[in-house]
C-alpha cells in the first residue's frame, strides 16, 4: 500500500509538472484532459498513467483471494495477493489445440494477453495494429526468413519480470 501512495504521489507530481510543461507524451495529454475535464479524477489519472507505465511489462494480473485455497499442494490464505499469469492462460490446452505453438493465424483465438473486460489493456489496439504492420513488413522484406536454431535451442531470459528469451537467431534465402 505505501508503495502505491508513493506512486501515486508520484503521478501527481508528473501529471502537475506536465500541466505547466507539456510535452508531446501521453501524461501531458492525460493532465491536460484532466483540466478540461472535472469529472476526471486524480485517481482515475494515476490509474491510467499506471496502465500506460506498466502496460508493456505483462506480470499478470494482481488479485486478492476471496477464501483459502488450495492450489498445486501450496495453500492461498484469504486476502493473499496472486499474481495471475495472463499468459499461462494463453496456453491452456482445454482453450486452444497444439497450446505451445505459435500461430498467428489460429482460429479464434481469444487469448488473455491483453486483459479482458475492465482490466483490458488501453494500448492492446495500438499494439495489434503495431505487430501487425512490423511482421507483415518484416515478412514481405525477408520471405524467407527462418530461425537460425531449433526452438528447443532458444535461451529463456530468467530473473526478469518480463520473460521472452536471450536472442533469436535467424536466417534468410
Amino acid at each position: 500500500m505505501e508503495a502505491m501512495e508513493e506512486f501515486a504521489a508520484y503521478m501527481g507530481r508528473l501529471a502537475a509538472a506536465k500541466l505547466e510543461d507539456p510535452a508531446a507524451d501521453v501524461v501531458s495529454d492525460l493532465a491536460l484532459a484532466q483540466r478540461d475535464d472535472p469529472s476526471f479524477s486524480d485517481a482515475e489519472l494515476t490509474m491510467l498513467a499506471a496502465g500506460l507505465l506498466s502496460a508493456p511489462g505483462g506480470i499478470g494480473l494482481v488479485r486478492y483471494a476471496h477464501e483459502d485455497i488450495a492450489i498445486g499442494g501450496e495453500t492461498i490464505a484469504r486476502g493473499d495477493a496472486v499474481i495471475i499469469a495472463n499468459a499461462a492462460a494463453n496456453r491452456d490446452p482445454s482453450a486452444f489445440a497444439e497450446p505451445e505453438r505459435f500461430d498467428p493465424s489460429r482460429s479464434p483465438n481469444a487469448h488473455l494477453a491483453f486483459g479482458h473486460g475492465a482490466h483490458f489493456r488501453i494500448g492492446a489496439s495500438l499494439a495489434r495494429i503495431e505487430l501487425h504492420a512490423v511482421f507483415r513488413g518484416l515478412f514481405a522484406r525477408f520471405p524467407g526468413l527462418r530461425l537460425a536454431v531449433g526452438v528447443d535451442d532458444l535461451r529463456v531470459r530468467t530473473g526478469r519480470i518480463t520473460g521472452g528469451v536471450e536472442e533469436v537467431p535467424v536466417t534468410w534465402w
